[in-house]
């Protein structure tokens, strides 16, 4: 009995001991992630964009995480190209709508509003937000920024057709232009406005109208062909005429732009006709190419009075056919009369191969040479001779002494002239180490000498 009575005591107090200790859980973190940054909500109701930003790297890390928000939740934001819309038809290449769609976005990206903060979360290191942006807040900005876009084009539209009855191209293209630009974010659609009664997909008027109007205009250059010197530092002019296809009429005030196709150099951009209907391109410089192009065409970023560095435009821009003009250019390399002595130790060498290398290489570059002197523009003189420099061993030792001058013959002025001095060449006796210095002279005037000399001439 006095057994049992322990056991039960035993019993008793150890299950007062076990009930006694608590088990202590786990302690909660301090800083917890939030659910969003492993998992991105999905509403039908917003557009939701979760942003980053490196806290060690960046001061204004909030701004940086705040912009990749928002750039995360414009991904979201679809751009539906219409079969029927303007962009389909000035470009059905896919590359193209592509380049479109990231245009639009950025843009969004830069002017979306009504977003709003959510939740952020950083530590140490990081910061993290969580914006989101209502769907149909964002449908209805978005429409009304539309209806206005529509409202302008239309007016612009309608004056268009106005200038264009009176025959005042320049106006008429501005004022297509500018309704077309005015809906440059919208051309993926197919909006429908009613325009004197009638239900129009503006954008497709707007565009056809811009192709019409444009392709009444043709520019002419007064010469298909034109010579130019090279030497001459004097700004080279170019004419040209802005004209109408259907009566041969002048067109004033209408801007043109005209760049390098082929070749290179420095050339005034923009121009505008004058009364005449005439525009005077200013060429300041050249490139060394001897065959150049210069193309004229209407500068419609001018035509619709917007900046041609806005991406939309430029886009859009680059994609409309317009009428355009190819002008040749020759670019001639001056005459040259050569004079040249080339001997070893005194005497006259057999073969000037260090005049004939030079002569080469500048026929190359396109310079010509003459046996008349009078008729020649440049004077080109090559003097040059060895002398003994020693012996060392069984090698003997020979230096070279060059002087390149190239003179204008017109002033008589040196335009250029170096000196090169006591170039060495080895051999087993004088003559072979002189020809061995004239063999490493050539080499000097490939890899340096005709290049100055060139960039001096020219």
């Amino acid at each position: 009995m006095k057994n049992y009575l322990r056991i039960v005591l035993f019993l008793t107090l150890l299950s007062l001991v076990s009930c006694g200790k608590k088990i202590t859980p786990p302690p909660e973190p301090t800083n917890p992630k939030p659910e969003w940054m492993s998992k991105k909500p999905m509403t039908g109701l917003y557009y939701v964009g979760i942003g980053y930003a490196n806290k060690q790297n960046e001061s204004n890390y909030i701004q940086i995480a705040k912009k990749s928000a928002l750039e995360d939740l414009i991904s979201e934001i679809k751009v539906n190209v219409a079969s029927t819309s303007v962009l389909q038809q000035i470009d059905d290449d896919e590359s193209f709508k592509e380049k479109y769609e990231s245009i639009i976005k950025t843009t969004a990206a830069e002017e979306v509003e009504e977003y709003e903060l959510m939740d952020s979360w950083e530590d140490g290191t990081s910061y993290w937000a969580y914006y989101r942006l209502s769907k149909q807040k964002y449908k209805d900005i978005k429409a009304e920024k539309k209806r206005k876009a529509m409202v302008l084009a239309t007016d612009f539209y309608d004056k268009g057709l106005e200038y264009e009855s009176r025959k005042e191209i320049t106006k008429a293209a501005s004022a297509y232009l500018t309704a077309l630009f005015a809906m440059k974010e919208y051309l993926a659609d197919a909006d429908v406005v009613t325009y004197k009664g009638e239900e129009i997909i503006i954008s497709t008027e707007v565009y056809a109208s811009i192709q019409r109007v444009l392709g009444k205009v043709r520019i002419k250059a007064n010469d298909d062909k034109i010579v130019f010197e090279k030497r001459s530092q004097r700004a080279k002019n170019i004419k040209a005429t802005v004209f109408l296809n259907s009566n041969d009429s002048r067109v004033k005030g209408f801007p043109v732009s005209g760049k390098f196709s082929a070749g290179s150099g420095v050339l005034h951009e923009r121009y505008t006709t004058n009364e005449n209907g005439e525009v005077t391109l200013i060429i300041q410089q050249f490139g060394g190419e001897t065959k150049q192009r210069i193309t004229l065409q209407p500068d419609l970023s001018v035509l619709a009075e917007e900046e041609s560095k806005d991406p939309l435009v430029a886009l859009i821009t680059e994609r409309i056919k317009i009428p355009q003009e190819q002008i040749e250019l020759e670019v001639s390399k001056p005459s040259v009369y050569l004079v040249f002595v080339e001997r070893i130790l005194g005497e006259d060498k057999r073969t000037p191969n260090l005049t004939n290398k030079m002569k080469n290489l500048l026929s190359e570059k396109g310079f010509v040479f003459t046996n008349d002197q009078q008729r020649a523009d440049l004077l080109l003189e090559i003097s040059a001779d060895t002398e003994e420099g020693g012996q060392k061993g069984n090698i003997f030792v020979s230096h070279l002494n060059l002087s390149i001058s190239v003179v204008d013959n017109e002033d008589k002025n040196q335009i250029y002239g170096v000196s090169l001095d006591r170039i060495k060449g080895y051999s087993l006796d004088y003559e072979r180490a002189s020809r061995e210095g004239y063999a490493e002279a050539i080499q000097k005037i490939e890899k340096e000498t005709i290049n100055e000399l060139i960039s001096a001439i020219l």
